[in-house]
């Protein structure tokens, strides 16, 4: 390979990496993972504006479960300045757990076990 080509290469590579490192740092600051820790599995997750009179639609979706012990990542695809969000968390068995005005854009990470909803 000649000087040139190698140049041509490496300015390949240094433009795809540029690329990549734009793109992971586009992610919504409101994004944020869910772990239930809880013995059992979370069936329907509603997140909505604190100041929305309501939940909105289940965004596990129809067939969207989160067992117990396991986590999902939550991203928010609508740009949006608000951050004050309400999580609301409902089980197999009915019975549910909310946390309200939770500041997404600087929680990480939301837990829900089968007593309460925490964050950090």
């Amino acid at each position: 390979m000649n000087w040139a080509s190698r140049f041509l290469a490496v300015s390949a590579l240094v433009i795809s990496l540029c690329a990549s490192v734009g793109l992971a740092s586009a992610a919504d600051d409101r994004d944020f993972q869910i772990k239930n820790t809880g013995t059992t599995p979370v069936h329907n997750l509603y997140v909505s504006r604190s100041s929305s009179k309501e939940w909105g639609n289940d965004i596990l979706g129809a067939t969207g479960t989160i067992e117990a012990g396991a986590a999902v990542n939550i991203v928010f695809k609508n740009p949006s300045d608000e951050c004050i969000y309400d999580v609301q968390a409902v089980y197999e068995d009915g019975s549910a757990w909310e946390a309200v005005g939770l500041d997404l854009c600087t929680i990480t990470v939301v837990t829900v076990n089968d007593k309460d909803i925490t964050w950090e």
